[in-house]
């Protein structure tokens, strides 16, 4: 599955919210049951601004307790 993972790029994928969206729905028809996940990335799209600042305050949080660069 790793080499399946390097090879799609998925967590590259993972950066956009279009790359999001895709796995979402993806993984929805993977399910036998009718399942909300599909629309995951659209509820995302909806709580973007509420979630922004404190993914923020969590990404300095982050780099502050382990000393990661806070460029990425």
């Amino acid at each position: 599955m790793i080499d399946a993972m390097v090879r799609g790029q998925w967590l590259v994928g993972y950066a956009e919210m279009d790359g999001v969206d895709r796995v979402l729905r993806q993984m929805s028809q993977r399910f036998p049951l009718q399942n909300p996940m599909g629309e995951g990335a659209d509820a995302l799209r909806e709580a973007h601004g509420d979630l922004e600042p404190l993914f923020n305050t969590f990404w300095l949080d982050l780099v502050a307790e382990f000393g990661l660069n806070s460029k990425g």
